[in-house]
């Protein structure tokens, strides 16, 4: 079963920042994370706030940076929703 992932205007906010091509990527990562989120994230602990998950991946090379991110989202209630909290990001360059 999938879950269905929403954004809350934080989260939104933090996508709309990305250039387009890395707002396309994260939105891929949130249809792999709405897949599997047992296995692809991990409770949150500080200085992120409780009772979250935390999803970390990359991309190794856009713009001639390495960029990370990170998916803060608390699972719904009804166990059928992932709510995005916040979306982290940050680039390295080579």
């Amino acid at each position: 079963m999938n879950y269905e992932v929403t954004l809350t205007p934080v989260a939104e906010e933090d996508l709309r920042r990305l250039p387009i091509p890395l707002q396309e990527f994260v939105a891929t990562e949130l249809e792999r994370l709405a897949v599997a989120p047992a296995s692809l994230s991990r409770p949150s602990a500080f200085p992120y706030p409780p009772n979250c998950q935390l999803y970390h991946f990359s991309n190794p090379d856009f713009d001639g940076n390495y960029w990370d991110f990170t998916i803060l989202f608390r699972y719904g209630q009804d166990e059928r929703h992932l709510h995005v909290i916040g979306i982290g990001s940050g680039r390295r360059g080579f």
